[in-house]
């Protein structure tokens, strides 16, 4: 079977096609590092005292007088909540991005087996 195109006749049958191409591709996901149980549950804590109105300073305090350490054991001052909150939100913002993919070097060759076998 044959089929004609703009540049002439291609061979279906008795031929061999290949396609081939580079695929440049990046994965945010790649590198994702997970927060700890306890990582989540402060800065949870720390959006929703934010949202109600306080600040870091005010949160820092909340924590140490309910009994929260950070995360190495130390007591909270107002740099670690602020730190928490946004070292979170580059990672989300840096772990949900998405980049094109690319292809290039796409090539065609077709090889009629009716030349090479005969």
């Amino acid at each position: 079977m044959t089929e004609s195109g703009g540049g002439g006749a291609v061979l279906i049958n008795n031929s061999d096609v290949f396609f081939s191409f580079d695929l440049t591709t990046r994965s945010s996901s790649l590198n994702k590092q997970n927060y700890t149980d306890y990582q989540q549950f402060l800065y949870d804590i720390i959006s929703q005292k934010l949202d109600k109105g306080m600040n870091y300073k005010e949160i820092a305090e909340w924590l140490n007088d309910n009994g929260y350490k950070t995360v190495r054991g130390s007591k909270f001052k107002n740099n670690h909540t602020h730190s928490i909150v946004k070292k979170k939100r580059l990672s989300n913002h840096r772990h949900t991005k998405t980049y094109p993919s690319e292809l290039s070097n796409c090539s065609l060759e077709i090889y009629d087996k009716r030349l090479i076998n005969a």
